[in-house]
């Protein structure tokens, strides 16, 4: 076959039509190879390998060949496989992995080949040379080759199956469940990593967290400087962390000022120059919302002549009687406010028969949907579809729902409660209500029979009259109880929804205090002093030279109610 090749047509197909080996080699029916050899003979240079390769898998008829001769010869060595092991693949046949384990540790202390450091470092030598890189998965183009291959193009139900196949694998192989609550995996990973790392875990490795750092910023930066864009500044110094404070120049003015990511990311933190502190953005975005339900000549703004005091009122509407404020967090922290001032400033204005709302920023920044529904709620207005609560059916919902829905729609987010009902219409759940025991944070303690109403909200796409009362009664019928008592934030509320479920008012509480850092509030309890912190310093100096700051709210009611009625 050989002898009776033509090889004055083999290097005008190679040289003149510019057909790969392999194309050739299916010509004549013959091995690639043997095509080589022949053409090396004559002294033909070959074209490069790689290009050539290029060429073959870019045209569509070998694509097709080579995917179906795969695809038959994949099935035939997985038939093999299972007449002879069966199994498809052998290394998933148990004998079979011990037997290549027990070879390797006798061999090279190691369990498999791709553990091996003189392989490893081997492959790492190649593509350091090749791809200036020691893994091939750090290149750019594999990276988006990858993600594309294994998720872009697949199904929400194809990943399904992907993950349930997985569990059933991992179900199968560990006690556990999976690999990583393995204790010998576990044991494993450690030991591998005080060898090589110095370090038990490798989040533990200062160069892991070098990179991690370098890794996050280089995905940030990108997205921050399009977000400046949107609002017309540019960043104009380098940072280190993707929370940390930045400073920015305005495109339009030149004016550097510092601001922070979060702002960003959410097209604030404009200009001062161009945008003054009385027509900061999210007042503005409030200001709107509310002309676009009532209309521009029911809305007043930035009021000094309403408080005897003389005090700013954001917003106004007179018509209502209703009052509101935007409380920025920067510019109403106890640097700049005193404890009662968000208090006083309400009690101005219920004086004076006007009811005052009270909007800290990170409530507008996070939760603007849930923000804007009970002002809706607040002014008496609503174009909701309207289900009443006989509609709908109680009944008790997992903690995983009631933390979905709550973070969804409630200014909160989610809680710990013991107990979480739900109100169902059409099999869809429309509103949750939560009870818990007494909450160290709020100076109580566990009660038997006594429960905190901790959580109420519903779906602000619906409007369901008495569904609080259903539910709370559902509560009372089902549950073993002598006490409930409940909250109401004084910057939102007078209670008077406590008051049509039957509940009396018990005491006011004086304001109390937020921290916030990178624009945004965490409860106290979170940052309370620890037993290994300095007794004679106190927790907001520590916490103050941690770089928090402290923000106070207005206080809140509380209301009760007992089994019999009757309040000791």
């Amino acid at each position: 076959m050989f002898i009776d090749l033509d090889i004055d047509k083999i290097i005008d197909l190679y040289i003149n039509k510019k057909y790969t080996v392999l194309d050739i080699s299916k010509i004549f029916n013959v091995n690639p190879g043997t095509i080589k050899l022949r053409l090396n003979k004559a002294n033909v240079k070959l074209r490069d390998y790689s290009e050539n390769q290029k060429m073959v898998m870019n045209r569509p008829d070998i694509k097709k060949k080579i995917s179906e001769a795969s695809k038959n010869s994949n099935e035939k060595r997985c038939k093999t496989n299972i007449d002879k092991y069966g199994v498809e693949v052998p290394s998933n046949n148990i004998e079979i992995k011990e037997k290549w384990k027990k070879e390797h540790l006798d061999k090279y202390n190691v369990l498999w080949p791709n553990q091996r450091h003189d392989i490893i470092d081997k492959i790492k030598n190649t593509n350091i040379k090749k791809y200036n890189v020691d893994n091939v998965s750090k290149i750019d183009s594999i990276k988006e080759k990858i993600k594309n291959n294994r998720w872009k193009n697949k199904t929400n139900n194809e990943l399904d199956e992907i993950k349930n196949k997985t569990k059933i694998t991992w179900s199968k192989n560990f006690i556990e469940g999976h690999p990583l609550k393995n204790k010998k995996i576990q044991d494993k990973i450690i030991e591998t990593n005080l060898k090589y790392r110095g370090v038990k875990y490798v989040v533990q490795d200062q160069e892991v967290i070098k990179k991690s750092k370098e890794s996050r910023i280089k995905n940030s930066i990108d997205k921050i400087v399009f977000k400046l864009k949107n609002i017309n500044l540019e960043l104009v110094n380098k940072f280190d962390n993707v929370t940390n404070k930045i400073n920015v120049k305005c495109l339009i003015c030149g004016y550097i000022f510092e601001t922070v990511l979060d702002y960003v990311f959410h097209n604030y933190g404009l200009c001062p120059k161009c945008n003054p502190k009385n027509s900061s953005k999210p007042e503005i975005e409030i200001r709107e919302f509310l002309e676009s339900l009532l209309g521009f000549d029911l809305i007043k703004s930035n009021l000094r002549n309403i408080l005897p005091s003389k005090k700013e009122i954001d917003i106004f509407i007179p018509s209502l009687k209703v009052a509101i404020e935007f409380n920025g967090l920067f510019y109403h922290n106890s640097n700049m406010v005193g404890k009662d001032y968000h208090l006083n400033k309400t009690l101005e204005c219920n004086t004076l028969g006007y009811k005052l709302i009270h909007i800290f920023e990170d409530e507008w920044l996070f939760k603007k949907d849930i923000v804007k529904s009970r002002l809706k709620y607040i002014l008496g207005i609503s174009n909701n579809k309207k289900i009443y609560a006989r509609q709908c059916l109680i009944k008790e919902i997992s903690s995983k729902e009631k933390d979905i829905f709550l973070e969804k729609y409630h200014l909160q987010n989610k809680d710990i409660s013991k107990i979480r009902l739900g109100a169902f219409y059409n099999n869809e759940l429309v509103s949750v209500m939560t009870f818990s025991y007494g909450n160290i944070s709020k100076g109580s303690k566990k009660e038997n029979g006594v429960w905190e109403l901790n959580r109420f909200c519903s779906n602000y796409n619906y409007h369901i009259p008495g569904i609080a009362s259903k539910l709370l009664t559902y509560f009372k019928r089902n549950y073993k109880w002598n006490k409930i008592y409940s909250y109401a934030d004084r910057r939102w509320s007078d209670g008077k929804l406590y008051y049509k479920l039957g509940f009396k008012l018990e005491k006011i509480i004086e304001p109390n205090y937020w921290y916030i850092k990178d624009n945004k509030r965490i409860h106290r309890f979170n940052l309370r002093k620890k037993s290994s912190e300095p007794h004679e310093i106190s927790e907001w100096i520590l916490r103050y030279n941690e770089g928090y700051r402290m923000i106070w709210d207005c206080g809140n009611f509380k209301f009760i109610t007992t089994n019999g009625g009757i309040i000791l």
